[in-house]
């Protein structure tokens, strides 16, 4: 049984704490590069043994920090670059058991390899970037994950020159059976719905718009594949560790579930991170039995 909760993990290292989170039923786990850390593979292999219906999107991190593309490439070309250079490369790495483990591939992280979105003319490159990924993804027997936003993007303001130029590759994407995906975080655990609108709530104000303007994508779903806590994405002072206790962030976690769960658009939302040392402020293993705990709270039949 999976939990009701649309709470999930971000998995960086397969620890003890990860493997309560995941033995208690998330609808969906963020696997980092399973194809370089064993312990990562081992969990997704004990997640699908016991909730095969749960979900599993694979990142892929390792062999993307030199990948950089701007406008001046072909965004078709760059797509093919960093599906063969980054994702197909870390599938292949990977058993064909193990490969059937995995439900969605993400593409690039954030603005790490492509240009950031705030011009009309980078969205144009963007639309056919995401659409080429997105299709070599499904060719490849996966559903695609795109976009990866930061908190605090899309410039809301802007919306009606950012958002077109987007909308045949998100059409693309949802007729794939696949995701586009936010960064959901807040950065003083508040729970006013008027602040979380500007951050971990920002993409109800996308959904208005999309609504408003292009409803056959009012319901396309969406991965908050990163949330939580952060001020600055510093890795060891951003995090809930360095901002708040423990008992804060349950406490925001719970609301933040309860604002998600409002929303049918949004599949889960993966908590970030649980495992990795480097982002240490973020790390979730002191609360990963009081989080295996929620989610075993309610599950369905």
């Amino acid at each position: 049984m999976l939990s009701t909760s649309k709470l999930g993990v971000y998995v960086m290292d397969g620890t003890t704490g990860a493997q309560q989170i995941a033995l208690s039923g998330p609808q969906m786990l963020i696997a980092f590069d399973p194809q370089a850390h064993s312990s990562v593979l081992q969990l997704c292999r004990d997640f699908k043994s016991v909730y095969s219906a749960g979900l599993i999107v694979l990142h892929v991190f390792e062999g993307t920090q030199d990948l950089q593309y701007t406008t001046d490439d072909n965004p078709v070309d760059a797509a093919n670059d960093f599906w063969e250079q980054a994702l197909a490369s870390a599938l292949r790495a990977l058993a064909p058991a193990d490969q059937a483990l995995i439900d969605y591939v993400e593409g690039p992280c954030e603005f790490n390899n492509t240009p950031k979105i705030s011009t009309y003319e980078v969205a144009c490159w963007t639309g056919p970037f995401w659409f080429q990924l997105a299709t070599l993804i499904a060719d490849a027997g996966y559903k695609p994950v795109l976009g990866e936003l930061p908190v605090g993007w899309l410039a809301i303001d802007n919306l009606d020159n950012l958002m077109p130029p987007l909308v045949p590759a998100l059409r693309t994407i949802r007729a794939l059976g696949g995701a586009w995906s936010y960064h959901a975080y807040t950065i003083d655990y508040t729970t006013e719905v008027d602040i979380e609108r500007w951050y971990s709530l920002r993409y109800r104000q996308m959904y208005t718009y999309l609504g408003q303007n292009f409803p056959d994508l009012a319901d396309m779903p969406m991965f908050l594949t990163e949330a939580g806590v952060d001020e600055c994405g510093n890795p060891a002072r951003s995090g809930w560790q360095d901002r708040g206790t423990a008992e804060d962030y349950k406490k925001w976690l719970v609301w933040f579930d309860s604002q998600i769960t409002r929303d049918p658009y949004i599949t889960a939302a993966t908590i970030f991170q649980i495992g990795d040392s480097h982002w240490s402020s973020f790390n979730i293993e002191p609360i990963a039995s009081w989080l295996a705990s929620y989610l075993k709270e309610t599950w369905t039949g």
